[in-house]
C-alpha cells in the first residue's frame, strides 16, 4: 500500500510540476504578448497614413486581445479546477493513510479511483500543454 501512495504521491509531483511549466509557458507567452504590441506600435508609426487600414488592424487586434483574455480565464479556471481536485486527492490520502488493516479492501479501491483520477488530471494537463503551443 505505500508502495502505492508512493506512486501516486509521485504522479501527483509530476502533475504539479507541469502545473509549474504551464505557469512558466503562460509567462513565456505575456512576453511574447507583449513584444507583439511593441511590434504593433511600430507597424502603426510605419503605416500611419493608411487610416483605412488601420481601423481593420485595431479592430484585428482587440479581436486578439479579447481572444488572449478569453484564453487566459480560460486556462486560469482549468488550472483551478486542477488544483482543487489535487487538493481533494491530497485530503482524500491523508484520510487513506490514517485508515486500519479491516479497511484496506476499501482503501484499494479509493486508491485505484484517485489514480484514475490522477490519470485524468495528466490528461488534463497534457491537453493544456498542447494548447498553449
Amino acid at each position: 500500500m505505500e508502495k502505492q501512495l508512493e506512486r501516486i504521491e509521485t504522479n501527483l509531483l509530476g502533475v504539479m510540476e507541469m502545473v509549474a511549466e504551464i505557469k512558466e509557458d503562460m509567462t513565456i507567452m505575456k512576453e511574447d504578448i507583449a513584444v507583439l504590441k511593441g511590434d504593433v506600435g511600430i507597424l502603426k508609426e510605419d503605416v500611419g497614413g493608411l487610416k483605412l487600414d488601420m481601423v481593420g488592424v485595431k479592430s484585428d487586434i482587440r479581436l486578439l486581445r479579447s481572444d488572449l483574455d478569453s484564453f487566459k480565464a480560460e486556462m486560469t479556471g482549468e488550472l483551478r479546477l486542477i488544483r482543487m481536485d489535487l487538493d481533494e486527492i491530497r485530503q482524500q490520502l491523508d484520510r487513506l493513510e490514517k485508515r486500519t488493516k479491516e479497511d484496506a479492501d476499501a482503501a484499494a479501491h479509493d486508491i485505484l479511483e484517485l489514480r484514475r483520477r490522477v490519470d485524468e488530471l495528466e490528461q488534463q494537463v497534457k491537453h493544456l500543454q498542447l494548447a498553449n503551443i
